[in-house]
């Protein structure tokens, strides 16, 4: 783990505490980067007023629902990093039914038919 990766981490938690953040944290890195956190927290006499959870990851899938997947990636970099891809899922968008008319669409059953239709 380089430094300029993790060194704002421990103060980020220390002032989300210190702004009565409450909620539990997720917390998704290599499995040294809980160590690192705790030391820094016990030395610095730091106590959160919420709990850490730490994950540790490997290039898969970390987060999906209907809207978005969230994977992490292996990068090639001097210490063992992990890159993170947030990919958008495809859906359908608003019917504009001016579009239709100005292409001499007029309106009736034929709209929800377009509607369905899968983009190409």
């Amino acid at each position: 783990m380089h430094g300029d990766h993790i060194y704002g981490l421990p103060g980020l938690l220390s002032s989300r505490s210190f702004q009565e953040g409450t909620s539990p944290v997720e917390i998704y890195g290599p499995p040294r980067l809980k160590e690192f956190i705790e030391l820094s927290l016990k030395v610095s006499e730091t106590r959160l007023k919420y709990d850490l959870i730490f994950r540790s990851i490997n290039e898969n899938i970390l987060f999906e629902d209907q809207h978005i997947q969230v994977s992490s990636i292996r990068l090639k970099h001097g210490v063992p990093s992990f890159g993170f891809l947030i990919q958008e899922k495809d859906s359908v968008g608003p019917l504009i039914p001016e579009k239709l008319k100005e292409r001499g669409i007029k309106p009736g059953p034929i709209y929800q038919e377009i509607k369905k239709q899968p983009r190409s």
